[in-house]
């Protein structure tokens, strides 16, 4: 069940509206909760959905 709760890059970009250009520089720069799995980056819908709540990233547009 875990598993289904962590979303892959492409998934939250959709998720969150949007490029996936933008994750990456949100990851790099340490701005957004994620996690790395190997040499994969996956992101805890729930973690994001309560950054976003507190004011994560507040010029992009939330999920609704």
């Amino acid at each position: 069940k875990k598993r289904e709760c962590l979303m892959t890059v492409n998934k939250l970009a959709f998720f969150m509206s949007i490029p996936k250009s933008t994750v990456y520089s949100l990851t790099m720069k340490e701005a957004i909760p994620h996690y790395h799995i190997g040499k994969l980056l996956r992101f805890d819908k729930q973690a994001i959905k309560i950054w976003l709540a507190e004011g994560g990233c507040s010029g992009l547009t939330r999920p609704t």
